[in-house]
This record gives C-alpha cells, sequence and structure tokens, in this order.
C-alpha cells in the first residue's frame, strides 16, 4: 500500500493557481478564476474550465469544470492510490507519479511543482486519468 499525500489547503490552492496559470490553457479555457490570500499566505483558489475547441482528435464530450481545491485533493489521493509501476492506470508515466510524491513528501507547501505536473495532477483529480498531454 502507498503513503497518503498529505498537504495543506494552500498547498492545494497552488496547485490550481499553478495550473490555471500555466497548464491547462492547451485543453480549456478559463473562466472566473479567483483565488484568496490571508497574511501573505494563498488560501483558496478556484476557476472554471470550458472545453477548448482546439482538442483536434478528441472525440469525447467534456463538461465545463469547476476547478477547486477539492479536484487536486482527488487528484493527488488518486495518485497516492497508485502501486509502484502501476502509473498506467492513470495514462500517465512513474517517473512524474514519483515526481509528484516526493514533490509532496519534500515540501508539503509544494513551491517548486511546475505547471505540467499540476495540470495532470488536476486532470486525474477531474478525469481519474491524463488524458491530454
Amino acid at each position: 500500500m502507498t503513503a497518503p499525500i498529505v498537504v495543506d489547503d494552500g498547498a492545494l490552492a497552488g496547485v490550481v493557481c499553478t495550473a490555471v496559470e500555466g497548464g491547462v490553457s492547451y485543453w480549456c479555457r478559463v473562466s472566473r478564476y479567483q483565488w484568496k490570500e490571508e497574511a501573505g499566505r494563498l488560501r483558496a483558489a478556484s476557476a472554471r474550465l470550458h472545453p477548448s475547441e482546439r482538442l483536434v482528435g478528441f472525440d469525447g464530450v467534456l463538461p465545463v469544470h469547476e476547478l477547486t481545491p477539492e479536484v487536486v485533493r482527488v487528484g493527488l489521493d488518486r495518485i497516492a492510490a497508485v502501486e509502484p509501476g502501476g502509473a498506467g492506470a492513470l495514462d500517465w508515466n512513474s517517473e512524474d507519479v514519483e515526481r509528484v510524491r516526493r514533490a509532496c513528501a519534500e515540501d508539503p507547501e509544494l513551491p517548486d511543482l511546475d505547471a505540467g505536473l499540476a495540470d495532470a495532477i488536476v486532470q486525474v483529480g477531474l478525469f481519474g486519468k491524463v488524458l491530454f498531454s
């Protein structure tokens, strides 16, 4: 069994911001993006994600999604549940799954999580796997 990923609400909101500001724009359009800081720390963030008409070759129907820290939590929980070497269940590579796990273990505020990883976490949270890469 794999270890749970433990991060605080500010870190979850940070993943929302990182994904919105740099990770998800190739597969969706963002609206209603907002964030909240308290005492100089990020505390909350949310956005609405609209499927992009640029998704060539994707036959599925993508509804509008609300991106919240809870979506990030779901994504992290799904990543934590993947057994070593089992990242294929997420349609994602094992190296990136381990990068997310290491980033969370090293600093639960996730300061070094890049936009690509944030995007993948969001996709796993919304769709159960990485659909767009």
